[in-house]
């Protein structure tokens, strides 16, 4: 796993099996397109109460790990970048896109965003209390 790398012609070099992105705010959109992981350290070492830091932390890997775990599932096709606009294909017809500031995730035209994302995970897999 990748972490702290810049660009996004890195993920396209390589597949996820050889790199993935851990975490990666320095791309833009590009690391939450390709699937970029939570960093738990920022999470807990926050000054707040353990409460919050739990809180945050359910949620971000509902709309950041279980993502990352399920685009580099795919090969990486290739990337689209216009104005507001950019996306990544995937094999399987999966593509990931951010479009005038919203972020989905299309499967053969069945469109999901963060909240159904984190809702379908957690219902497919009940040991996560992601809601």
């Amino acid at each position: 796993m990748g972490w702290w790398f810049r660009g996004a012609d890195i993920y396209l070099r390589y597949t996820a099996q050889q790199m993935c992105g851990g975490y990666d705010p320095y791309s833009g959109e590009w690391g939450r397109l390709f699937g970029t992981n939570l960093n738990g350290e920022h999470v807990f070492l926050a000054e707040r109460p353990v409460e919050e830091s739990f809180e945050d932390f359910k949620g971000k890997f509902c709309t950041m790990s279980a993502i990352f775990n399920f685009l580099n599932r795919f090969e990486r096709k290739y990337r689209i970048e216009g104005e507001d606009y950019f996306a990544v294909q995937f094999s399987d017809g999966v593509k990931s896109e951010v479009d005038k500031g919203k972020y989905t995730i299309q499967k053969n035209g069945v469109v999901e965003d963060n909240q159904r994302i984190a809702s379908c995970h957690v219902a497919s897999n009940p040991q996560y209390d992601c809601v």
